[in-house]
């Protein structure tokens, strides 16, 4: 939750409110709507492929949302895939899904070493450095 309130970009999942509701115990987060899903529904539906040049274009908007959140923010997302990308009703993507995201310190190496997120998704550095380790399995 304290990463998406620092967090404002084109291609990141904006938080519009937090609601504490005492009675319940629960914490709700109000976001922006996203009624085109998720890419992986989009990919899943999709029988032909996607067209390259909207592939390129959702590419930029990924590595700028990405760039923007490690390099103004020092915030490492650590589960992306399909499943945390969404998409609005024009086709636009969001990154979504900051649960396993993490702040960190430049040049601090301590935060590669942790293994977090969707083990299909991770890097082979990461599986490979964390072969005795317990693994944390994202959703």
């Amino acid at each position: 939750m304290e990463v998406l309130t620092k967090l404002a970009h084109k291609n990141v999942i904006a938080l519009k409110e937090i609601i504490d509701d005492a009675k319940s115990k629960k914490v709700y987060l109000v976001m922006v709507l996203c009624e085109g899903g998720t890419l992986e529904e989009k990919l899943e539906a999709t029988e032909n492929g996607l067209g390259e040049a909207l592939v390129k274009d959702w590419f930029r908007s990924l590595l700028s949302a990405i760039h923007y959140c490690l390099k103004v923010h020092q915030i490492s997302h650590r589960d992306i895939k399909p499943e945390n990308i969404m998409l609005d009703e024009k086709g636009k993507i969001f990154l979504t899904d900051f649960g396993c995201s993490e702040f960190f310190a430049p040049n601090n190496e301590d935060l590669s070493k942790a293994t977090k997120g969707t083990y299909l998704f991770m890097a082979p550095e990461m599986y490979e450095s964390n072969k005795e380790k317990k693994l944390v399995w994202g959703s």
